[in-house]
C-alpha cells in the first residue's frame, strides 16, 4: 500500500526520464524517490516498475475496450505487444491450435502475459494505480463523460473512450477476470520449456548473446501462447524458427 501511494502521486509523471550520466536515460521517479527523498533504492525501482506497468496497462485497456476482447491490432509502433502479435502470425502460418485456444486468444493471453511477468507480484497493485489514473481523467460535469480532465499518464490515449467511472471499473475489471481466466497468476515464476543445455542442442550454432536471449525471449511468447504445448513442441518451433543456427 505504501508503494502504491507513492505511484498514484507520481503518476502524473510516470514514464518520464532525463539525461543521466555518460548520456544514460534514467527515471525521473527513481531520482525523485532515491535521490531526493532517500528512499531504499529497491523502493524506488518497484514504484517505478508500477507506474511502468500501468501505463501498459492503459494501452491494453485501450485496445480491449469495455470489458471486451480485442482483434489483434494489426500495427501499434513501440506497443510491448509487438511480441504477441508476431507470436499471432506465426501460429497463423503453421495452424498451430490447441483446443479452445484460438489465434485472437493465444494473441491476448500472450500480450496480458508478457506485462505480468514483468510485474511479478505487483501486477494487481499496477492495475490499481492505473484503473485509479483513469477514472481521474473522467469529466463528472460532462454529460457525455467522453471529454478527459487531464492527460494520460504518457502516451497517446486509449482508443477507446472511457466513458464514465463504471465503464473505466468494468474494463479493468476484465483485465483481472482475463488473468484469472488465463491462468496467469504466477507466470512471472514460470521459466521456459527448454533451458540453454536444451536451447544448445537443438540449435548447435547458435551464438551466446543477444541471440540467444532473443531464442529464450521467444520461448517465452510461445508458452504464453501455448499453455497446453509440450516441450517437444517448442523445440521444433525453436528449430523451426532459428533453423539458421541448427
Amino acid at each position: 500500500k505504501r508503494l502504491m501511494r507513492y505511484a498514484a502521486f507520481l503518476a502524473p509523471i510516470a514514464g518520464l526520464q532525463y539525461e543521466g550520466k555518460k548520456g544514460k536515460a534514467s527515471s525521473v521517479v527513481i531520482y525523485l524517490l532515491g535521490d531526493r527523498l532517500k528512499l531504499p533504492k529497491r523502493d524506488a525501482e518497484r514504484v517505478d516498475l508500477i507506474l511502468s506497468v500501468a501505463l501498459e496497462y492503459q494501452r491494453l485497456v485501450g485496445d480491449w475496450g469495455e470489458g471486451g476482447v480485442p482483434p489483434p491490432p494489426k500495427t501499434h509502433a513501440g506497443a510491448p505487444s509487438a511480441a504477441a502479435q508476431q507470436q499471432e502470425g506465426a501460429d497463423e502460418a503453421d495452424g498451430t491450435t490447441h483446443e479452445g485456444s484460438s489465434a485472437s486468444q493465444r494473441y491476448r493471453r500472450v500480450d496480458l502475459g508478457l506485462i505480468l511477468r514483468k510485474a511479478g507480484h505487483l501486477w494487481n497493485a499496477s492495475l490499481m494505480v492505473a484503473m485509479a489514473g483513469a477514472i481521474g481523467r473522467v469529466t463528472p460535469s460532462s454529460p457525455s463523460h467522453t471529454q478527459p480532465t487531464t492527460p494520460p499518464l504518457s502516451g497517446p490515449p486509449p482508443a477507446v473512450p472511457l466513458h464514465s467511472s463504471k465503464h473505466v471499473i468494468s474494463s479493468y475489471r476484465a483485465v483481472k477476470e482475463a488473468v484469472e481466466w488465463f491462468g496467469l497468476d504466477g507466470v512471472w515464476d514460470k521459466g521456459p520449456p527448454l533451458d540453454g543445455n536444451a536451447v544448445k542442442s537443438v540449435l548447435p550454432k547458435l551464438p551466446k548473446g543477444p541471440k540467444f536471449k532473443e531464442v529464450m525471449d521467444e520461448q517465452v511468447v510461445w508458452m504464453l501462447g501455448h499453455p497446453e504445448g509440450t516441450a517437444d513442441e517448442c523445440r521444433a518451433f525453436i528449430k523451426e524458427r532459428f533453423a539458421d543456427f541448427a
